[in-house]
């Protein structure tokens, strides 16, 4: 397969009239997180003071845009989160302090996995803090960051983020491999866009040479087939640069896979694009691998072609709540909490088999030592030992990205295949969100399997 460069980062979503997408995913097996829930995204905001002196809100807005143009966020940040205590609904506001976040975003400050801590550091408190049932949302303007287990996991535009942007009826499913390992960069809803961004490791969105991005763009496909939209997207290509190639591989009514390439420029690398795109229930979904710098080898072209023909658009059966994703997996592995926390013994009722761990491991080998190690913690295990004290009795599940989990899962994911999602649980008391955590959930063929510590089994 002959792969062309391409200096220009072409996002989908500009050339259907969107804002272009910046964000990031990553993993071995890429599910585009395009599903969630709208819970909690009402937004709260004083009413703006009579006596506010507009042309003075004018004024600020203007410097707070021009240390922005200049790259001084931190300033323009403290501009812009002073004008909103007196002009909480003005739409300059918003887009100042969303433009703000956009920039940290691109230092490579707000990535997936970042500690809340870090984050309230770099933006300060919050305007509003809403509980969600994964975690802490927090609100900046019309911006809203949410995390889980005390860590950065998505990123939300509010306005016009509607139910449809969370209820996805399919999903893109790809492997991506272990080489190089990938891990999630940015998620990211808004615009009508769900969006996730991968890289692989040590790499983000500050500083990257290969990026995949999955992306749903809700509603882009209505009355519209894909035959259009490959033409107004091959107009907007070239309009872009009269130099790009653009070379379909496959086409049909509902897919199509093309490369996409554009030579560098002056000090501007080049960098290529494999794209496929799917038109389904009205959205329009695309996966995307781009290659910055020097041009791949044919053999690195024909893997990357290898994987996008077999990734699917899988159904994702979400009829009514837009929580029963949460529900689905949510159920079982409380389940497990619930069925340990008086007697870790009755662990012995998840124990994985043989075929389980042959299931999530990469090689025999790494099956061998999973089987050794399951053997081990499961002699230890001891009657009538309580998972946890009485005190905490409420039960928190997260998971399943390896990069959610503390405890050195991501540094031994090379040892499980690419598919394989892992869930953990915690024990704490009401109102609060420290406890005892466990970790090492996980499901075969619709039975769920626990293995505390699985990591444990490579270190």
């Amino acid at each position: 397969m002959k792969w062309f460069r391409l200096s220009v980062f072409i996002s989908l979503a500009s050339f259907l009239g969107q804002e272009s997408v910046q964000a990031q995913d990553s993993g071995n097996s890429a599910v585009a997180a395009t599903t969630g829930t709208a819970a909690g995204l009402s937004l709260k905001t004083p009413q703006a003071s009579a006596d506010s002196d507009e042309s003075d809100v004018k004024s600020q807005l203007a410097v707070a845009q021009l240390l922005h143009a200049e790259g001084d966020y931190a300033k323009a940040w403290r501009i812009l989160r002073e004008v909103y205590e007196k002009t909480p609904r003005d739409v300059g506001v918003l887009v100042g302090i969303q433009a703000v976040m956009d920039g940290y975003k691109l230092q490579g400050r707000l990535n997936v996995g970042t500690v809340e801590q870090s984050v309230l550091e770099l933006l300060g408190p919050p305007n509003q803090t809403v509980e969600m049932p994964w975690g802490i949302r927090h609100v900046y303007g019309a911006t809203a960051v949410d995390f889980r287990e005390g860590k950065l996991h998505e990123q939300i535009k509010l306005p016009g983020a509607t139910r449809e942007l969370f209820d996805a009826s399919h999903v893109v499913v790809a492997d991506l491999g272990s080489d190089p390992p990938w891990h999630v960069g940015i998620r990211q809803k808004g615009d009508g866009i769900a969006a996730v961004f991968l890289f692989p490791k040590g790499e983000s969105i500050a500083a990257w040479t290969q990026l995949v991005t999955i992306e749903r763009l809700v509603g882009h496909a209505k009355g519209v087939k894909l035959s259009r939209i490959l033409e107004i997207l091959q107009e907007q290509i070239k309009s872009d640069d009269p130099s790009a190639k653009v070379i379909f591989i496959e086409q049909d009514e509902a897919n199509a896979i093309f490369v996409v390439g554009h030579p560098g420029h002056d000090d501007k690398p080049g960098q290529q694009k494999l794209v496929r795109l799917w038109v389904k229930e009205n959205d329009l979904h695309r996966l995307a691998y781009t290659h910055q710098g020097a041009i791949p080898s044919e053999k690195e072209g024909e893997k990357w072609l290898a994987i996008f023909k077999k990734a699917n658009l899988k159904p994702y059966d979400l009829p009514g709540s837009p929580l029963k994703e949460a529900v689905s997996t949510v159920s079982p592995v409380k389940k497990i909490a619930e069925d340990i926390q008086t007697d870790l013994r009755k662990a012995i009722s998840y124990k994985p088999t043989v075929d389980a761990l042959s299931a999530i491991a990469a090689s025999e080998e790494d099956t061998k030592k999973l089987q050794a190690y399951c053997d081990s913690i499961y002699k230890e295990l001891e009657q009538g030992k309580a998972a946890a004290s009485p005190n905490l009795s409420e039960i928190i599940v997260f998971g399943p990205q390896i990069e959610e989990l503390p405890g050195g899962y991501a540094s031994v994911s090379q040892h499980f295949k690419a598919n394989v999602n892992f869930y953990g649980f915690k024990y704490v008391a009401p109102g609060e969100t420290s406890g005892m955590s466990y970790y090492g959930v996980f499901e075969v063929d619709g039975k769920w399997f626990f293995l505390p510590k699985v990591h444990r089994a490579f270190n």
